[in-house]
């Protein structure tokens, strides 16, 4: 059993310690995350009110890590859990900032599988893994050689077919993962390896490519030259500023319909603030599809379910928004391809 299953930082002080917010490092390229992406802007937000109002329930969690030739800007402490509730802190400009203390440790793979562990809890406080999350983990672990020495070489080799690299994967989801729904978990743990694979510049199978969320970033920015720095449910404006793309997978497929919308209101909100007439919609807005099926029929009725939403949505704008009749929210579907038979991956495809 690998040595990270068994880390538990610990504690220099019993009790959580009032901390200065400028002694706190969160910006090291050596620090672990269990995170992809960037700080989600509506979570921190929603914390700082929180926290604005009845205050800090839940420390963060700091790893005591002083000055050293390698780690020379490296600040007092380094933030191992609790980044959400740090920005929101920060955002309210409160000075410091109650933590509990770890004394330091060398491994970064521990770290990163203690986080990936604390972020698996249910409570409000913490933001639960999505599957992008998992995926990065396992891929990080898998290549550094924390969960297998030997499946890491294959790894490093490009031997991906090697069955050391799939049992890696697979024991470290049933181990992680564990639920009566077998049948159902299944489909999932295949659905996770592909993707690990396909990050790996691998395919775990012929038939499908299950992608990550930066995999169809990158598909998008090739296709429409993005801005990347688009964030808070705007979508990415594309490089000629006349289209606005979002993106969707299955997760999060019914939430992410409705982004165009909020994006319009909050345009039509924030004119009616400045006294100013409606904005409207100014541009063509375009949702990207992607499923987390490693099943071509799977991906064939999310994708079915997927444009009906869309549908749905586009009959109740034109017919109940003022203004808008003929004209949809959501203009065009695209599905990243992701069916080998008949689809190339670096390609985006009509619905």
């Amino acid at each position: 059993m690998s040595v990270i299953y068994n880390f538990q930082p610990t504690l220099m002080f019993d009790e959580p310690q009032e901390v200065e917010i400028t002694a706190i490092d969160d910006k090291n390229d050596f620090i672990s995350q269990s995170r992809v992406g960037s700080v989600n802007s509506s979570r921190v937000r929603e914390l700082a009110d929180s926290i604005d109002s009845i205050g800090l329930k839940e420390p963060i969690h700091l790893e005591y890590h002083a000055e050293s030739e390698e780690h020379p800007h490296c600040a007092q402490y380094v933030l191992r859990d609790g980044n959400h509730r740090y920005r929101a802190t920060k955002e309210l400009k409160q000075k410091s900032i109650k933590a509990y203390i770890y004394k330091q440790h060398d491994s970064e793979d521990a770290w990163q599988y203690w986080q990936f562990n604390q972020n698996k809890h249910q409570e409000k406080v913490h933001q639960k893994n999505s599957q992008d999350d998992i995926v990065f983990v396992i891929y990080n672990l898998l290549c550094n050689g924390a969960l297998n020495k030997k499946a890491a070489e294959e790894v490093k080799a490009g031997n991906w077919k090697a069955p050391s690299v799939k049992n890696t994967i697979i024991n470290f989801l049933k181990k992680e993962y564990n639920g009566s729904n077998a049948n159902k978990h299944i489909k999932w743990r295949t659905a996770i390896t592909a993707a690990v694979f396909s990050m790996g510049g691998a395919i775990y199978n012929k038939k499908v490519r299950v992608p990550s969320a930066s995999d169809v970033k990158d598909i998008i920015d090739n296709v429409y030259n993005i801005d990347t720095t688009t964030k808070n449910g705007g979508g990415h404006l594309s490089g000629d500023e006349k289209s606005r793309i979002f993106l969707a997978n299955s997760d999060d497929s019914t939430a992410k319909s409705f982004s165009p919308l909020y994006h319009l209101i909050k345009k039509e909100y924030e004119a009616a603030q400045l006294n100013q007439a409606a904005v409207g919609k100014n541009k063509e807005n375009i949702m990207v599809f992607y499923s987390k099926k490693a099943d071509p029929k799977n991906i064939n009725s999310e994708r079915i379910a997927f444009k009906k939403t869309i549908q749905r949505i586009n009959d109740w704008f034109m017919k109940h928004v003022s203004g808008y009749q003929n004209k949809p929210l959501i203009d065009k579907v695209k599905y990243a391809g992701q069916i080998l038979d008949t689809e190339t991956p670096a390609q985006l495809y009509d619905a």
